[in-house]
């Protein structure tokens, strides 16, 4: 489950209407169904039914309104653990790519910043959109810091970029696919199989493969990767930072014949004056090493 789902979740259930939900969300009301719908096939369950005036959630919905509270209730809380009572606090606009594993990136980002007592001060305001969104918001001053994928290409002189995670790229599978079954599973078993991939975004994951598959499908959007792969119907190729690493029922192969690897990148304007950000880096450079 991503940041964009579960805000779209949430909005629907406050809304009780995909349409008021995708006006409110900026979006359209057919991408807040894909969203939705997405969801609903990683739970196994319905969330919602069509109603005259709107949608009703159902009792699954209800239960996991209840869960993501609890959840959303410890992450503020290790926000708000950065401000200090004693002196008027800086806020620090951090974006994050919309699919990003939260498990592999988020919490191990917060947990360190909120260990560092010069930086509690600090409030971290959080917001999760496409790359190239993300990407503008940096340069215009929207956004001090972000999150992105590694194979996301930076081609702005002014914008700094840190590598922060670096694997080699991974085939995913479901358990729900054929090759589930077997015992010794290669890259080379999937030769045959059919793969999935985003359309034209400038980096083709499947040229990582020490073979080019003979049967593709081209989507829109990650949240279709993980729709076809999660059913069985396709495999993919992608990173451990993007969030179908840590679905239950995923499992994957390094491939490590790959001539790159690919991970998580933070990134940055230079000359941004963000007081909060000019004392934020210092910590985020030494922990990278």
């Amino acid at each position: 489950m991503d940041l964009q789902q579960i805000k779209y979740f949430l909005l629907v259930m406050k809304c009780s209407s995909f349409t008021e939900a995708a006006r409110q969300a900026y979006t359209t009301q057919p991408n807040i169904s894909k969203n939705i719908s997405s969801l609903e096939q990683r739970l196994g369950c319905r969330l919602f039914t069509r109603t005259r005036s709107g949608v009703e959630p159902t009792r699954e919905a209800i239960l996991l309104e209840k869960k993501l509270s609890v959840l959303l209730l410890q992450f503020d809380s290790v926000l708000s653990s950065l401000e200090s009572r004693e002196a008027p606090y800086e806020y620090l606009q951090v974006g994050f790519c919309e699919n990003m594993s939260l498990t592999s990136v988020a919490p191990d980002f917060f947990q360190f910043f909120r260990e560092i007592e010069s930086l509690n001060d600090i409030r971290f305001v959080l917001h999760c959109l496409p790359p190239k969104q993300l990407t503008s918001d940096i340069i215009s001053g929207k956004l001090d810091l972000a999150f992105l994928y590694s194979t996301y290409p930076i081609a702005e002189p002014e914008i700094s970029v840190l590598p922060l995670t670096r694997f080699k790229p991974r085939i995913y599978y479901s358990d729900k696919h054929e090759l589930a079954r077997e015992e010794h599973v290669t890259v080379e078993s999937f030769r045959s199989s059919r793969f999935v991939k985003v359309r034209g975004n400038g980096y083709n994951p499947l040229a990582d493969l020490p073979y080019a598959p003979s049967d593709v499908v081209l989507v829109d959007s990650l949240s279709d990767i993980n729709l076809y792969v999660e059913t069985g119907t396709c495999v993919t190729v992608l990173g451990p930072s993007q969030n179908i690493a840590d679905r239950q029922g995923i499992h994957y192969l390094e491939i490590a014949t790959s001539p790159r690897d690919v991970g998580a990148d933070a990134v940055w304007r230079k000359g941004n004056e963000n007081p909060a950000l000019i004392r934020t880096l210092p910590y985020l450079l030494k922990r990278t090493g």
